[in-house]
């Protein structure tokens, strides 16, 4: 073997051997389980300081809906730390029937909210609009509630 393939060789694991001893964890150190010697992000950061904050621009609290109109619910969620997704589900508040559901991950500290359903009730419905902004990997959440009628006609 030649003396280039030998160090070339010897590189190779150098290189190979340093990498793979990089500690994995958290390395936000705002999270709760900061991890000074972690050198890798592993995606294991923790919060439970600040909850996240919700701004709707629409819909409004109580406001109606006729039938065929176009129920937007548009906003954001921002967060001190990332959140990991979220849901919007459009349900009648009497029977708890889900009648729409929308669900994003990503893992951002402000995340824009978008859906749009169709009022198609057959009778004039109460109906709570739950967004769920996730705050970790284990499904924990905060939730913002709000109540629009939905009316047939």
């Amino acid at each position: 073997m030649t003396t280039i393939a030998k160090i070339a060789g010897l590189l190779i694991a150098i290189s190979l051997t340093s990498t793979g001893c990089r500690k994995k964890g958290c390395i936000d150190p705002e999270a709760d389980n900061f991890n000074s010697e972690a050198k890798v992000d592993d995606g294991s950061c923790t919060y439970t300081n600040t909850p996240p904050n919700f701004y709707l621009s629409s819909p409004a609290e109580g406001q109606s809906f006729g039938l065929n109109d176009t129920l937007f619910v548009l906003g954001t969620v921002e967060s001190a730390y990332p959140l990991h997704g979220y849901e919007i589900r459009i349900m009648d508040n009497q029977y708890n029937d889900t009648m729409f559901s929308v669900h994003q991950h990503n893992h951002l500290s402000e995340m824009s909210l978008q859906a749009s359903w169709i009022n198609n009730v057959s009778s004039m419905s109460d109906v709570l609009i739950e967004i769920k902004a996730f705050i970790n990997h284990e499904g924990d959440f905060v939730t913002k509630n709000l109540k629009v009628v939905c009316l047939p006609n």
